[in-house]
């Protein structure tokens, strides 16, 4: 394992506070979403909401064979990338009472933008490493693997088979969120919901709650770090019989249990309860964790 994961490891307090010291701010808002609407040609002022989205407002065109070309109540698909609530907001008011919007594809992000400096990438990387290393999702049971540079806790969706919720990670881009104007990269974590029921588990049924949506409320509930147990318990309690070793022994030991969970010598928490579950019961919520999302 390497010296980095050993200090995040041993000294999980003093790691969070050098974390937070890296952090400049932390933008929440939504990455993407995709609305279906109920008529073909909406009245809608598009051009207006756009200059409220970072991204773009594209149509998107399904397939006969996906089920959603001629559903009933879906005549219509756009695709927002990093609208505002203000352009969330316009758009409701122009649809309200004439046409029905429905959600059926969001991602919500947190970005996590360090100080500007010459390693303000490097510092990015940190503190994706340190949440990796101290992040437990709740409801997803699946171990967490790397595409290219990005992190995955659930399984990408390949060949049009989706599960109905992701968790991803990066640090290699900077933030694209409305509220940012950084160029510098950033830590970005995502949580995407890929249908309507995973989205109405939100509270979110239809336009009018995403533009009432409670960012901070979600990520209060959803940004879950915890300390680990020290290296000479976490033996003890998988494997009862080390319990006679010594002291190096025992860290020695915890230190191959850990490997087992780094995902390109990268350690990550989810992995580690998802091989060996009865650790859960012994993570302890880490304080101050809330100064990150400051």
């Amino acid at each position: 394992m390497n010296t980095a994961n050993n200090r995040i490891l041993t000294r999980p307090n003093t790691a969070l506070l050098n974390v937070t010291e890296l952090i400049k701010t932390s933008v929440k808002g939504i990455d993407r979403v995709k609305l279906a609407f109920d008529h073909p040609c909406p009245d809608i002022p598009l051009a207006a909401i756009q200059r409220y989205c970072k991204g773009e407002i594209k149509p998107i065109v399904h397939s006969n064979s996906d089920g959603q070309k001629y559903h009933p109540e879906r005549e219509l698909y756009l695709d927002f990338h990093q609208p505002s609530i203000k352009a969330l907001k316009q758009l409701y008011r122009a649809t309200q009472g004439r046409y029905k919007v429905t959600p059926y594809y969001l991602e919500l992000a947190l970005d996590l933008i360090p100080y500007s400096s010459r390693e303000c990438s490097d510092h990015a990387i940190l503190i994706r490493d340190f949440i990796l290393g101290h992040m437990k999702v709740r409801h997803l049971s699946c171990l967490v693997t790397r595409y290219e540079t990005s992190y995955y806790y659930s399984p990408r969706s390949i060949d049009g088979t989706q599960v109905s919720r992701n968790v991803v990670a990066y640090a290699d881009r900077p933030s694209k969120l409305w509220g940012s104007r950084s160029e510098d990269n950033c830590c970005h974590i995502e949580h995407r919901f890929y249908n309507g029921a995973s989205i109405a588990n939100l509270g979110i049924h239809c336009l009018g709650d995403l533009v009432h949506f409670q960012f901070n409320n979600f990520w209060s509930g959803n940004f879950n770090l915890f300390d680990l147990l020290s290296k000479t318990k976490i033996p003890t309690l998988l494997e009862p019989e080390t319990i006679e070793l010594s002291g190096t022994a025992l860290r020695n030991r915890a230190t191959a249990i850990l490997m087992t969970a780094e995902v390109d010598g990268v350690f990550v928490l989810q992995n580690l309860i998802r091989r060996y579950p009865n650790l859960i019961p012994h993570l302890t919520p880490m304080r101050n964790a809330s100064l990150i999302l400051a």
